[in-house]
């Protein structure tokens, strides 16, 4: 039954975990999912709404699949499997299962349902903002749908009120506006840009998205510069929905406490060995975390509290 947990599952170490507002996710070793928290709306995927104060496992159509990752929102949920396929469960509202929005109470699933638009794509991750999703392929596309208001999908607010309103299942759907969408897009802005750019790592949070891509290849790269090997990371949302790249600040090999613009320094003194290497990312609703892989961490955005500095310092940190 639902919930039921043998010695074996219990004893497997936990993974990998998922925190939002009302629920938490833990993976553990064997692949195998649970869930504790508020049950309203299904955002614990146990197929009712009741809540959980003990982990409990997710059954349905994960009862035999090996889960990869997962992510949490307020309320909605995703995981990936180990043979890339995508499901989520939770508030439909906005689109953000990635199918249309029916005409139950809060377009809600209660039980994980699989996003059926990524069944050609392997996806090796997942992301949740509070009403959009984010998934990661292991070509390094990456996928978004759900509410797209603060242009948090990665395309135009009007190209998708145009996706929508040619879309018969949205025009149904109270639960997708002209500002949202149910089906995953690509995020064009990275797959097809010159140099293309494959992500390795994703976050989302309630406005906005950011991504971790590979340095690009030589054969693509326009410039010394873009041939850096370093990972680079882009964002979008907040108003914005072209994929804009982060900045570091270069680390000056004489004086590790001193920092000069990274836009300033494309000159032949802005060597490989004095390249700041983002290697995690993650985001929140209103500023930024990335550590490299030198141990250093930086963050950006607002509110000097959350980013750990000084309120009269205004750069990345």
């Amino acid at each position: 039954t639902q919930g039921s947990i043998d010695d074996a599952e219990v004893d497997s170490p936990a993974v990998a975990v998922a925190a939002a507002t009302f629920h938490t996710l833990v993976l553990n070793r064997n692949g195998r999912l649970f869930t504790f928290g508020l049950g309203k709306g299904g955002r614990l995927g146990t197929g009712d709404e009741s809540h959980r104060p003990l982990p409990t496992r997710i059954m349905g159509p994960l009862t035999k699949r090996v889960v990869a990752s997962i992510a949490a929102a307020e309320n909605h949920s995703l995981c990936s499997t180990a043979d890339g396929a995508v499901f989520a469960w939770g508030s439909n509202r906005f689109g953000q299962l990635g199918m249309p929005s029916s005409q139950g109470q809060h377009s809600s699933k209660l039980s994980p349902r699989r996003v059926e638009d990524l069944k050609h794509s392997f996806v090796v991750a997942v992301a949740a903002g509070d009403r959009h999703s984010i998934a990661l392929t292991k070509l390094g596309e990456v996928y978004a749908w759900g509410d797209n208001r603060s242009a948090q999908l990665g395309r135009s607010l009007l190209s998708t009120r145009l996706f929508t309103s040619n879309d018969r299942d949205s025009l149904s759907s109270p639960g997708v506006t002209g500002s949202a969408s149910h089906k995953p897009q690509r995020v064009e802005g990275l797959w097809s840009a010159t140099p293309r750019r494959r992500a390795i790592s994703i976050a989302a949070a309630e406005f906005s998205t950011i991504v971790l891509t590979l340095p690009p290849t030589l054969s693509d790269a326009e410039s010394s510069l873009a041939s850096l090997p370093v990972n680079v990371i882009f964002g979008w949302g907040h108003g914005n929905h072209i994929p804009l790249r982060v900045n570091f600040p270069a680390v000056d090999s004489s004086s590790s406490s001193e920092f000069s613009d990274l836009q300033q320094t494309n000159s032949s003194s802005y060597t490989r060995s004095t390249c700041i290497n983002p290697i995690g990312i993650a985001c929140a609703k209103y500023h930024y975390v990335a550590c490299t892989a030198d141990g250093r961490v930086y963050t950006w955005g607002l509110h000097s509290e959350s980013l750990g500095i000084e309120r009269d310092e205004q750069t990345l940190h």
